[in-house]
């Protein structure tokens, strides 16, 4: 693949600009892929990395976003997600000015899940799918509500119990993954080779579920 990288500074409240990674098929792509972040679990995680990677390999270019408070290393309550969320719609117009794509997924992990939630509902485009990695239990009623979705959580996330499971796995239009030794994570305590294989596993299913939308 050839792959054209640049970085896009984004203004923030909360500091300095923070910085949005967008990574571009040189011969052009219609889809898109925007990754959310989790509170500490940066796009350079194991499970953001290579999901990014899998979305390229699907044909979609890539942005990724970095929060405002984590470029400035700064705490962050429930209560201003909201004023995250804002700051990233604006972010993701100024990245995505002059450019249009014929397709958007919105790919997020833990808190990201609930930016990206509250993202897509102010965008100017259309989102046609959603990979909720280790979603938020507020997501809920989002998962449910929301459009084409895969969803992928650990048995031993201790955020998303089983009741949270049970009342989105009935639903036709959620792909659902439980890995049951997996912790928030998405990683197997103890077991190094086992989290390999994990990872291995959610990186192809995002992959195949990216590639069928």
């Amino acid at each position: 693949m050839n792959i054209q990288y640049t970085v896009v500074k984004v203004p923030s409240c909360f500091g300095a600009s923070a910085s949005y990674k967008f990574f571009r098929h040189t011969e052009g792509s219609d889809r898109l892929a925007v990754l959310f972040p989790g509170h500490g679990y940066t796009l350079d995680a194991p499970v953001m990395w290579y999901v990014a990677r899998a979305a390229l390999e699907a044909g979609y270019d890539v942005l990724g976003v970095e929060y405002g408070f984590q470029a400035n290393r700064a705490a962050v309550q429930a209560d201003k997600i909201p004023t995250v969320a804002r700051e990233v719609a604006t972010g993701l117009e100024r990245c995505l000015e002059g450019v249009s794509y014929g397709r958007y997924v919105f790919v997020a992990k833990s808190l990201g899940t609930d930016v990206a939630r509250l993202t897509s509902s102010t965008v100017s485009f259309p989102v046609e799918g959603y990979i909720f990695l280790t979603p938020l239990p507020r997501t809920v009623p989002f998962i449910e509500s929301s459009g084409s979705m895969l969803v992928l959580v650990g048995g031993y996330d201790p955020l998303f119990t089983d009741s949270d499971i049970s009342r989105i796995s009935a639903l036709s239009h959620v792909t659902l993954q439980v890995f049951p030794e997996a912790d928030h994570g998405l990683e197997i305590d103890g077991n190094v080779t086992q989290s390999l294989v994990t990872l291995q596993e959610t990186t192809e299913l995002c992959r195949d579920f990216l590639k069928s939308l």
